[in-house]
């Protein structure tokens, strides 16, 4: 690069910006002398309420196959949305190695948008490593959910059809 290039900008790409590389200092609201609530950020509203959820107000998901023509069977899937009071009953097709029932929170991915991610057609998968530790997932084209489990040791995929017809009491 010639020095005319890197006094003018060349073509190559632009340098990062500082705050992207290191983020705001502490400080910066009380140098300003103006409240933190002021100062914007890249953070995105839902994605700050999402993640002060408290841990028992997050999804939880618990899922099974019934592996009766070798590896494959029926699915289900219940997942109780604590935040809006509801329940999604899921049912389908799955493959499964092992695993046949599993469960825990989803704590991971659009939690926001989680009744549209787990009503409706959705792709769902699990690895259970030991008992007590293994992680599922679940998705569609609203978006995708995670979070580990607790369940048989295995791994298993699952297409199900879920629906929000259950309120969950209160």
């Amino acid at each position: 690069m010639s020095f005319f290039e890197w006094l003018l900008g060349g073509s190559g790409v632009p340098p990062t910006p500082r705050k992207l590389l290191h983020g705001r200092h502490p400080l910066y609201p009380k140098i300003l002398k103006i409240s933190n609530s002021l100062i914007t950020d890249e953070v995105s509203a839902a994605e700050q309420k999402a993640s002060n959820t408290p841990p028992l107000q997050k999804p939880f998901n618990v899922s099974g196959i019934a592996p009766i023509l070798g590896p494959f069977g029926p699915a289900g899937t219940v997942t109780v949305l604590p935040q809006i009071r509801m329940i999604c009953v899921a049912g389908g097709l799955g493959a499964s190695e092992g695993r046949t029932v599993s469960g825990g929170p989803l704590v991971a991915g659009n939690l926001e948008n989680s009744k549209a991610i787990t009503e409706g057609l959705s792709v769902s998968g699990g690895l259970q490593f030991t008992p007590a530790l293994g992680v599922q997932g679940t998705g569609n084209l609203s978006g995708g959910l995670l979070g580990p489990t607790v369940g048989i040791p295995g791994s298993s995929v699952a297409v199900t059809y879920g629906r929000m017809d259950l309120p969950k009491s209160s």
